[in-house]
């Protein structure tokens, strides 16, 4: 005591001189003259204050509420019977659930703020939760559908280059036949107006005479030696459709052959193609028209009546882990939230 004593003393010697008195009582008057004139601007900021204090005290209650749940979803016995995936996608939907469980019940509290708030976890909940994962999946089976489609879309175009060349081919090997045949025809209807093979070589033997004699061309002979040859390879080649092979090979015969053969794979090829195109189209239609109503308006030839619906939204394990999901939130919904104290 007998220290502080002093001290004050000491404080009071050294500051309390007379003529610092005016000073003292400007200063003191300013002072007062200050607080008042700033009277105004300190409620606006103590106002201020207190309204961010407010939204602080706020948002730590939102937040205590939030870890509150977390942990009330992290012990739910339900939550922790789920493995692998379906736990995973839980927690996922419970991180975007319990704000919007938190600022539901406490939109009386929160106001505009709060409805705000719980909006915009609402689009998070609908965009991240909802669509995206199903836009991921609805992608990757539409990648491999397409791909699929296209893999056999080139398979139909290496059918149908195929198809050209054997198409030549045919038109080369009917022009072969052609060169054959077309002489044997010849021959043959000259063996038809000279009454046979006696007719055929007697006419022959009199040209070669008259020729010789008369001198009128000198390709006489070498005539004669050709239409001579085409007449022993019609007699083999009668012997040979005889048997059957040889028919095979006649201009008539390998056009019919080739006429069948192309309708055949162009049928095939057609009703191929036509299946593969329609099973795109029926799963691109299953993926813009959820509705059967809608499918229903459509032309029996888009959709094929025997089919099974392939899953493209989600999988199934990922719907049964969003139905628990559901459950938990609703459960949710119902559990108490400690209320912060208003500050104003």
């Amino acid at each position: 005591m007998d220290n502080d004593a002093t001290w004050w003393r000491r404080l009071w010697e050294r500051s309390a001189f007379t003529e610092l008195w005016p000073a003292y009582y400007i200063a003191g008057c300013c002072c007062i003259l200050v607080w008042v004139i700033s009277t105004p601007l300190r409620n606006v900021g103590w106002t201020f204050m207190a309204a961010a204090w407010r939204v602080i005290a706020m948002n730590l209650s939102l937040f205590d509420a939030c870890l509150r749940q977390y942990q009330a979803v992290l012990a739910n016995d339900e939550v922790n019977q789920l493995r692998g995936v379906q736990y995973v996608y839980a927690l996922r939907g419970a991180l975007f659930a319990v704000p919007v469980s938190v600022l539901t019940e406490s939109e009386d509290r929160c106001g505009e703020y709060g409805r705000a708030l719980r909006k915009w976890w609402d689009a998070a909940y609908v965009t991240f939760y909802a669509y995206l994962p199903d836009l991921a999946l609805s992608t990757a089976h539409s990648t491999a559908r397409y791909a699929r489609a296209s893999k056999e879309a080139s398979v139909s175009s290496g059918r149908r280059t195929a198809e050209v060349f054997r198409v030549g081919f045919l038109v080369a090997l009917l022009c072969v036949s052609l060169l054959i045949h077309l002489p044997l025809a010849a021959y043959n209807l000259l063996e038809l107006l000279l009454l046979g093979k006696v007719g055929v070589a007697l006419a022959l033997l009199s040209f070669n005479c008259a020729n010789y004699y008369l001198e009128w061309t000198r390709w006489g002979l070498p005539a004669s030696v050709v239409v001579v040859a085409v007449g022993l390879t019609s007699c083999i080649w009668r012997m040979g459709e005889a048997d059957g092979p040889l028919k095979e090979l006649t201009p008539s015969a390998l056009l019919l052959q080739a006429m069948e053969g192309m309708r055949t794979r162009a049928e095939q090829r057609q009703t191929t193609e036509l299946e593969s195109l329609r099973q795109l189209q029926a799963d691109v239609l299953d993926d813009l028209l959820p509705f059967h109503d809608a499918l229903e308006e459509l032309p029996a030839t888009a959709v094929p009546a025997d089919r099974e619906r392939n899953p493209v939204a989600i999988s199934a394990e990922l719907r049964a882990a969003e139905e628990r999901s559901a459950a938990l939130r609703q459960e949710l919904v119902q559990h108490s939230v400690r209320r912060g104290r208003r500050t104003v």
